[in-house]
């Protein structure tokens, strides 16, 4: 089975000038390529200014779009006749398919969409465990090491040694809240969903010493699909020494026991403040939560009264109470100035920028050439969302 050829490709997203390597790979993989740079999804202007709109002629023509947000003239499928290709520059798809133009598309349309699921694997695994190793005092009583270094940065508590180096002053102890580091080795680190982000996060955890489990719908370790960059992840799912599913019971069992809880969770009405009250309450005080999935799977009010607690750490789940948090994505976001999350010590907060490799375009263009060929030969793309005549 063929399917038709992808001569002519349209791209809003907005590519930096200085990234010319893809455009001439565009240009050699597209007889014809169309640009018009439009949001990157920020809510910010990029070096282009205000979003340039394709005019009628461009979408008539266009076979494949690499886009993140939906251009605003943009409202009918009827508008792209020869549209076979849908490459998503993002893995949340929600400005896309939530909108005019998606819902104008039939059940049995051949149009194929395909995120970019796998090509950040990398930065995002190393945000978590960078921003795992600083820590308050009683956070760093009880537990492990932006998910692998943001959580090294807690646990080695690089922060306080930043703030007094920045003052020219040598901290002691007690500055440093303790003088003695909680290794990451023989810590437990629980995931919450294992795509191939969450298993370059498995992969280096494990790599240091720790435990993994994953927490699942149906609590089944599953071979890898997917983009997936060479040698990272976990492709088999062999690392993780145990598996939970979400139900209740048995979510609230896996996150008692993860000294880390990292939240790689898509936005969908399923996963809407999926960590409330209750979840929290059944994590360790001394946990610390990452989250590198999407703002909206967390409470955020919920969120800060548990970071607020002055109750002494334990160790132990049943109270409202965790030891810190590093949060890439937020709900607002981004936060408001002056949010109560900034000015919390036991917090890292980052403006959702853990997936932004230098080596993000030479990914996207491997999976967007990849997923040309597979089109054109009828068969299923990689990172399919929607796949030929199936809604």
């Amino acid at each position: 089975m063929t399917g038709a050829t992808l001569d002519c490709i349209l791209v809003t997203y907005p590519i930096e000038q200085l990234h010319q390597d893809t455009f001439e790979r565009l240009h050699a993989t597209f007889k014809k390529v169309h640009f018009y740079p439009g949001e990157d999804g920020s809510g910010t202007y990029t070096e282009y200014g205000e979003p340039k709109l394709p005019p009628p002629e461009v979408y008539a023509e266009a076979d494949a779009i690499l886009a993140f947000v939906m251009p605003t003239n943009l409202t009918h499928i009827s508008q792209t006749p020869r549209l076979k290709l849908w490459q998503v520059f993002g893995s949340g798809t929600n400005m896309v398919t939530q909108t005019e133009f998606w819902r104008s598309i039939p059940s049995e349309h051949p149009l194929v969409l395909s995120n970019i699921a796998g090509t950040h694997a990398v930065t995002i695994g190393e945000h978590v465990l960078m921003t795992s190793v600083r820590a308050p005092a009683a956070f760093l009583e009880a537990t492990p090491a932006h998910t692998f270094l943001t959580q090294l940065m807690h646990f080695h508590k690089m922060w306080r040694c930043i703030e007094a180096s920045r003052r020219g002053h040598w901290a002691g102890p007690t500055e440093l809240d303790g003088l003695f580091i909680k290794e990451i080795r023989g810590l437990t680190v629980g995931i919450i969903t294992y795509g191939n982000i969450a298993r370059e996060i498995s992969r280096l955890f494990n790599a240091l010493g720790a435990k993994v489990i994953v927490c699942t719908r149906d609590g089944k370790a599953k071979p890898v699909t997917g983009f997936q960059v060479e040698g990272t992840g976990d492709p088999d799912a062999s690392i993780p020494e145990q598996w939970f599913t979400t139900k209740k019971e048995d979510l609230h069992k896996f996150l008692g026991v993860s000294d880390i809880v990292v939240d790689m969770m898509p936005s969908s009405p399923a996963t809407n403040k999926f960590i409330g009250r209750a979840e929290l309450e059944a994590m360790k005080d001394t946990a610390l939560f990452v989250n590198c999935g999407r703002g909206d799977t967390v409470d955020t009010e919920a969120l800060v009264e548990a970071l607020s607690s002055k109750a002494p750490a334990t160790g132990a789940p049943g109270t409202f109470a965790i030891g810190g948090a590093s949060l890439d994505v937020t709900d607002p976001e981004p936060l408001p100035e002056g949010h109560v999350l900034f000015t919390m010590d036991n917090v890292i907060v980052t403006p959702h920028c853990s997936w932004a490799s230098e080596n993000i375009y030479q990914r996207v263009m491997d999976l967007l050439v990849e997923n040309k060929s597979l089109v054109e030969q009828g068969k299923e793309a990689l990172n399919s969302l929607r796949t030929a005549g199936k809604a």
